[in-house]
């Protein structure tokens, strides 16, 4: 257990994942029609589009000067448009290569605030809200860390339907003596069929809501652990940067890079105490994966801004 010294010291900060979907490899120009906008810019009428409303949580939880939101390099303007967001919060990278890259740079920006960072990752999603009881539950998960700094919370959120949309994770038996709610991480289940799906909720499986809460050390070994060969070339892509801000070796490797998934290739082999955190009430939207963006409102990018 933490000592109350150490909590004293520990820092809170967040990464928010907002460089992955469909769209990911639209350039800068193709980005201003409608059609391909993606998905985290998508403003449903009457609410924030997932990027705003994920920004706007996390704000809640830790100062946006110790988040690093991680997009793709095309779409920094974007960011840069946002009321409120710091600029150096926003980390661009090269292009979008899956959750593992993003996690990776969200560390990098985050390095300076220690080791002992306890660190929250945020999925930009529209399958459910970021409201009050969610952020309620994060920061429950936080103060677990910060108590039991050899913990990674993954929240499970408690199925009201059998979405297979979801991925899915089988709780174990209990794994805090002070929680009901925090049990060991059995194996998780990526989008099964609908049958399966609806004999995991009858059985208590959670849908994988991928909002992870872990010291920042313990992310970086997890990934070092179960993808060495991405973990190693990484730190070497940036140890090459030089004063002169020279990407070339950064932007190479994303060049040659595959996709990696967090979840998949990290959570799915049950890191050592790894753990899930049942919660319970909590929203969904309306909007599917598969919606048209002509359903939505106009571009972000089109959005006017507010005179000077």
């Amino acid at each position: 257990m933490q000592n109350p010294h150490d909590h004293k010291k520990s820092q809170r900060a967040a990464i928010i994942l907002a460089s992955g979907d469909s769209y990911h490899r639209h350039t800068s120009a193709e980005f201003t029609t409608r059609q391909s906008i993606p998905q985290r810019f998508w403003t449903i009428t009457g609410h924030e589009n997932p990027l705003e409303e994920t920004i706007h949580s996390v704000a809640r939880l830790v100062p946006l000067q110790s988040a690093a939101i991680v997009v793709n390099r095309a779409h920094r303007e974007v960011c840069d448009r946002m009321v409120g967001v710091p600029s150096s919060s926003i980390v661009a990278q090269p292009a979008s290569r899956g959750s593992i890259p993003e996690i990776l740079y969200g560390l990098r920006r985050l390095a300076r605030f220690g080791r002992n960072t306890i660190v929250a990752v945020f999925p930009c999603t529209h399958f459910f809200h970021m409201n009050d009881r969610l952020i309620r539950y994060v920061e429950e998960a936080m103060a677990t860390v910060e108590a039991s700094p050899s913990l990674s919370i993954v929240l499970g959120i408690t199925p009201t339907s059998s979405e297979r949309a979801f991925g899915w994770i089988e709780p174990g038996e209990r794994a805090y003596p002070t929680s009901v709610s925090i049990f060991r991480v059995s194996r998780f289940w990526r989008k099964p069929p609908a049958d399966l799906a609806a004999k995991l909720s009858l059985e208590g499986w959670l849908w994988n809501s991928h909002i992870m809460i872990a010291p920042a050390p313990r992310l970086q070994e997890m990934i070092a652990e179960c993808v060495p060969e991405l973990y190693v070339a990484f730190n070497a892509a940036f140890a090459s940067l030089n004063d002169d801000g020279d990407w070339m070796a950064v932007d190479s490797l994303y060049c040659d890079m595959g996709t990696y998934d967090f979840s998949e290739e990290v959570l799915s082999r049950c890191p050592r105490d790894l753990v899930v955190k049942r919660i319970d009430d909590v929203g969904r939207t309306n909007c599917s994966a598969e919606a048209n963006p002509s359903d939505h409102v106009t571009n972000f990018l089109n959005q006017p801004t507010d005179a000077t």
